[in-house]
């Protein structure tokens, strides 16, 4: 949503708009980045000075960051803003791209927990529904611990497994 906001901000611009009417007119597209930009359109209409209105928006995410500080340098520092706002658009497709890429490997990880983690309940499940021994076995003191210990070390691959395969998000 940023990087088509940027975009949109980066046309105006080589279509003739100034900086603050790009800003003020580019409205996203995507309803979130929409409110949280609303407060900065409306502030540059009624004249606000364009750096500290910039240098005013809380971005709620390092994608709006990103747009937020090329804007803010191309407002201080003046000349072409264009360029640098399609460069900034560039850099967070490939962001999106990169972890659009990491969910699509991590997809077999991610099932292959799901299975590991949902079997063996539902294995203990049928063999405690059909088979009389197995039902035994767990009733008894000794096998209720033995359950307890599979089920804490279940619970603990499935939270490791998960931790894996959450990685991607935490790389950058």
């Amino acid at each position: 949503a940023s990087a088509a906001w940027a975009a949109d901000i980066s046309r105006q611009l080589r279509a003739g708009a100034t900086l603050r009417g790009a800003l003020v007119t580019v409205i996203p597209s995507e309803l979130p980045l929409a409110r949280a930009t609303a407060d900065l359109r409306r502030s540059l209409a009624r004249g606000g000075e364009l750096c500290t209105v910039l240098g005013g928006l809380q971005p709620d995410s390092s994608h709006l960051d990103l747009v937020r500080s090329v804007l803010l340098a191309s407002a201080a520092v003046g000349g072409p803003a264009a360029e640098p706002l399609d460069r900034a658009a560039a850099t967070l497709r490939g962001r999106a791209a990169d972890l659009e890429e990491r969910a699509a490997q991590s997809a077999q990880a991610r099932l292959s927990a799901r299975v590991m983690t949902l079997l063996p309940i539902g294995a203990l499940t049928f063999l405690v529904a059909g088979d009389p021994g197995v039902r035994a076995v767990v009733t008894s003191p000794s096998g209720f611990v033995l359950l307890i210990l599979g089920g804490v070390a279940n619970v603990a691959g499935w939270w490791w497994m998960g931790r894996i395969v959450k990685a991607h998000e935490w790389v950058s």
